[in-house]
């Protein structure tokens, strides 16, 4: 987690002040696991560390919305994929598991470290050559992040065969579940090299997400799991 500042500085006040704010805190929680103090791992630390990943988010969505940048559906996407990485770990913390700690906070670490390196810097970069305009109001886009997909990469096939509204509404609920579920799973192998328990309980939020922005609905990772499980 030792970051160079200088890569990710942008000249945006903002999201330079966020930046390093969220780093010296990944940096702080990266220090304590490697010393085995899980201990010093705190629910409040791991929430703040969300929050802040939240905050520079926003900020650097805004930026990217205001110059147009070429690579913002990728990058957005990268966000998503982050925070259920980092929603994941903030609920194994409060296990007080030390086990689970470590996993899940190396995985977090990890994803952090190589959000920053791939997609930070390039965007930092794109800023600061930009003359930017007044701070505009931030806003999230209504547009899903991550559309439900196939594993194949198109879109959720509708349930089949003849059911009333209310099943078919659950039937067609299910079958995006799964689909987003299994586009998540690849997309953490291939993009991310992450596999295995890790891999699954981060695609569970990932999937939650998606799923909630494309439908308006409010399910859980656990939700996702039983269904994932029920097949």
């Amino acid at each position: 987690m030792a970051v160079e500042m200088r890569k990710i500085s942008s000249g945006d006040e903002g999201i330079d002040e966020a930046h390093k704010q969220l780093v010296e805190l990944a940096v702080a929680i990266d220090g304590a696991c490697d010393a085995g103090d899980y201990d010093a791992v705190s629910d409040d630390g791991m929430q703040r560390l969300l929050d802040l990943a939240n905050t520079v988010f926003e900020l650097e969505q805004a930026a990217m919305e205001e110059l147009s940048y070429s690579k913002a559906h990728d990058h957005i996407e990268e966000h998503e994929i982050l925070i259920a990485t980092i929603e994941n770990a903030v609920g194994k913390v409060k296990s007080r598991s030390p086990a689970l700690i470590k996993d899940s906070v190396g995985v977090m670490l990890f994803s952090i470290s190589g959000h920053i390196e791939t997609m930070d810097v390039p965007l930092a970069d794109h800023i600061s050559k930009k003359i930017r305009k007044p701070p505009v109001a931030m806003r999230r886009s209504s547009e899903p992040l991550i559309r439900p997909q196939s594993p194949s990469g198109h879109g959720a096939p509708p349930a089949s065969g003849r059911r009333s509204g209310g099943d078919d509404a659950g039937a067609n609920l299910k079958t995006i579940i799964v689909n987003t579920y299994a586009s998540a799973l690849m997309d953490l192998k291939v993009s991310r090299g992450m596999t295995g328990e890790g891999a699954k309980n981060v695609a569970y939020e990932v999937t939650a997400r998606a799923v909630n922005k494309a439908t308006g609905k409010k399910i859980t990772g656990e939700f996702v799991k039983q269904i994932i499980i029920s097949q």
